[in-house]
């Protein structure tokens, strides 16, 4: 069924309802999601990180200070289905991944988990990183693929962290929506001065908060798009001023704590994670470890 709006010249034409709407996403969601899309991202995974590899062989200039034995890997949504794969996750078929790539850790965003697939108790056992995932009781998949908490629980224990939120959409966690007007006050931040970056530092002096969907190792599905967005926003949910700040700096602060624990070794970082974390985040949420 469809619903009649004005055309140009004040005829009616149809507008796609709604529930065609989610079909649709749906139907789009399984195939960025399937084996195949995966294989793709994975292949340009691979020749971007041996072209970095490549320029600092060859020694140039913004490439001299890189470190590929202190590498994160990160990425939300679409994204996070390809770190997994690329940190560990078993599919039946093998994917492109980059050679000598070893990362330290691993942060995933609304982590995506193909369920259909199965075996979801052998699947991720050879994840042996730390890895922090990023979901919350309203992180519902639009897709109908994964449920949020579908990585956490299968996923073995030894260093591996999950922030569940208590508010944050979907769409939150993506960081599309954000603008410099809409940044988390300084009081919201844990004080942890010399420690934690603050907005400024982790998106430039540009002063706005950092997009998520640039952490997004795979690029985004093929063609270099996401899926596309329902009114122009992008599912899951319009935001919530009184709540999202929050959120949105109990995200940033945890990851870089969980950054700085283990690509830096940071032994007052690993101490607020384990401890100081739990009072600073109240309501908010709660951080898990296994």
């Amino acid at each position: 069924m469809t619903d009649e709006v004005g055309g140009l010249f004040g005829d009616k034409k149809p507008k796609m309802s709604n529930a065609l709407k989610t079909s649709e996403l749906r139907y789009l969601g399984r195939e960025y999601s399937s084996l195949k899309s995966l294989a793709v991202r994975m292949a340009h995974l691979a020749w971007a990180y041996d072209q970095i590899r490549q320029n600092i062989n060859e020694r140039r200039d913004i490439y001299r200070a890189t470190d590929l034995s202190r590498v994160i890997v990160a990425g939300y949504e679409f994204g996070a289905q390809a770190v997994a794969a690329m940190i560990g996750e078993q599919y039946e078929t093998d994917l492109p991944k980059p050679d000598n790539f070893k990362p330290v850790a691993a942060i995933l965003l609304s982590p995506l988990v193909d369920l259909s697939l199965g075996k979801m108790t052998t699947r991720y056992q050879k994840i042996n990183i730390p890895v922090l995932s990023v979901t919350s009781q309203e992180d519902g998949d639009t897709y109908a693929i994964s449920t949020p908490q579908a990585f956490w629980e299968n996923v073995p224990a030894g260093n591996k962290f999950q922030l569940l939120l208590k508010y944050a959409s979907h769409q939150l966690l993506s960081g599309s929506h954000w603008s410099s007007l809409d940044q988390p006050s300084e009081e919201d931040m844990p004080n942890m001065p010399g420690q934690l970056p603050n907005f400024h530092q982790l998106n430039g002096s540009s002063g706005q908060i950092p997009d998520f969907n640039q952490l997004n190792v795979s690029g985004g599905p093929p063609g270099g798009g996401g899926p596309p967005m329902m009114d122009g926003m992008p599912p899951g949910g319009m935001a919530n001023g009184k709540h999202d700040s929050k959120q949105l700096a109990a995200v940033i602060s945890v990851s870089s704590a969980f950054m700085d624990s283990f690509a830096k070794s940071d032994k007052f970082a690993t101490s607020w994670l384990h401890n100081s974390v739990h009072k600073w985040l109240k309501i908010s949420g709660k951080l898990l470890s296994k």
